[in-house]
């Protein structure tokens, strides 16, 4: 599996539907047979794909929700959305980015390289 195969199907996910990740690490090729340690590090794996699967689609909502509301508070008065979400701890810089991430994803078709953690 590619780096961002991943990120091909993002609005397809849900955190109930990421499905378990088949390692294709050929463990062999570094003369690795413990098999204790295989079953441990395919444990790892799985868990890091299903973290990794479930940050991409938190991402995106978060990126969604910042922008919805920016849009929301473009028709109050100048500095509410600032402070809005300062007040939830948020940076100029953070919300920045992410608002500039979902314009990219919808000016792009929605696709889901728009919105890579970088």
């Amino acid at each position: 599996m590619g780096r961002f195969d991943s990120l091909k199907k993002i609005d397809e996910l849900t955190i109930e539907n990421i499905k378990q990740y088949e390692s294709n690490f050929d463990f062999s090729a570094y003369e690795i047979t413990d098999d204790k340690f295989i079953s441990e590090i395919r444990s790892i794996e799985n868990n890091l794909y299903m973290a990794w699967n479930l940050i991409q689609n938190r991402t995106k909502e978060m990126c969604k929700y910042l922008y919805e509301a920016q849009e929301k508070f473009k028709t109050q008065k100048d500095g509410s959305f600032m402070a809005w979400y300062k007040s939830m701890g948020f940076s100029k810089d953070q919300v920045s980015i992410s608002i500039m991430k979902y314009k990219q994803y919808l000016e792009y078709g929605e696709n889901p390289m728009a919105l890579k953690s970088s």
